[in-house]
């Protein structure tokens, strides 16, 4: 097969290819970028495809593993492992009793607010807080 029939008939399965990488993804644009990224593995690769061959399958092969590759890739970017000897700092409570600065001046902001309100307004919160 020559080089432009080969790029033809690629071209010709980008409605399809298009249709199972949103299948795949359930996100537009991801589904282009899977698209595109098995246009350029096919060109890159199209020795390696066998004349008298099924081209749609051989790509939607491409696209499968592009697939399967880049979730398993984005997924061990989500993995945190840590590395520490000292694990026990893993199992320590992080919180205290005592409020943050920020948190002070926050609930301090938040009470002139209420105390402001009328008394229709300010009692709810004020028996709310007892």
């Amino acid at each position: 097969m020559s080089e432009l029939e080969f790029n033809n008939k690629l071209l010709s399965l980008k409605d399809n290819l298009q249709f199972f990488a949103n299948s795949l993804t359930s996100n537009r644009e991801e589904a282009e970028d899977l698209v595109q990224d098995t246009f350029v593995k096919a060109l890159t690769n199209k020795d390696k495809f066998m004349d008298n061959t099924n081209l749609k399958a051989w790509t939607y092969t491409i696209m499968k593993n592009t697939f399967i590759n880049n979730y398993r890739r984005s997924q061990k970017a989500n993995t945190f492992t840590d590395s520490t000897t000292d694990q026990y700092y893993i199992n320590i409570p992080r919180n205290n009793d005592e409020d943050s600065p920020e948190t002070k001046i926050s609930v301090k902001e938040i009470r002139k607010a209420i105390d402001k309100l009328e008394d229709v307004h300010r009692l709810p919160f004020e028996m709310h807080t007892r």
